[in-house]
């Protein structure tokens, strides 16, 4: 379970923070597309299948999958090429900066910024109402389609095609209507969606 967290928590955010490095502005929104596409399959279409055959064969085995395939994600991130700055010292040498001051110089930038700060706050109190209206998705589910298990197996199926078909074809509506239009109709979905959750 650590090393799952660990992955969850180092994985995914550097893997979209280093897009942007790897591909032109014009196709960043293609690229993370891309990305989400290939996760929501793994995740969520072949997931649940593996998951449950891994859990039939040893309890434990799903947990050991999930995080060697953080472990393994190792690999390709140590074969991109490297974009940690050098830094200059006064008596002309070059040095990396640690990991920790890397960290400070990012918050502090973030705090700064006047259009991310307010997002990210935003996102952060979006994720926490997602995971609660998530966490209890399964007994809502289950309490309107009369404890009928395989209804909960049925809404995420259906969560997930709508999210492959919005991977596949956002680029082109952002495209189309702009950026700034898809991400705030989006948004106003989702939060209209988690607060029917909650009613």
């Amino acid at each position: 379970m650590f090393v799952i967290t660990a992955g969850e928590i180092l994985v995914d955010p550097s893997l979209v923070a280093y897009v942007p490095r790897l591909v032109d502005d014009d196709q960043l929104d293609t690229a993370n597309g891309r990305i989400a596409s290939v996760e929501i399959v793994t995740n969520d279409f072949a997931g649940g299948p593996v998951g449950a055959m891994a859990f039939a064969a040893a309890p434990w085995l799903p947990f050991v999958l999930d995080g060697g395939s953080y472990l393994g994600s190792i690999v390709p991130f140590r074969r991109l090429p490297s974009t940690r700055a050098r830094v200059h010292t006064a008596d002309g040498s070059t040095v990396r900066p640690s990991v920790r001051a890397d960290a400070a110089e990012g918050f502090r930038f973030l705090r700064r910024h006047a259009v991310l700060w307010p997002v990210t706050v935003a996102t952060m109190v979006y994720f926490a109402g997602a995971a609660t209206g998530m966490s209890l998705l399964v007994l809502l589910v289950r309490a309107a389609a009369g404890e009928r298990p395989w209804a909960f197996g049925l809404v995420l199926a259906c969560g997930a095609v709508g999210a492959l078909l919005g991977t596949l074809v956002g680029a082109a509506v952002a495209a189309r209507v702009g950026v700034r239009a898809v991400l705030s109709v989006a948004t106003l979905i989702e939060g209209a969606a988690l607060a029917s959750m909650a009613a």
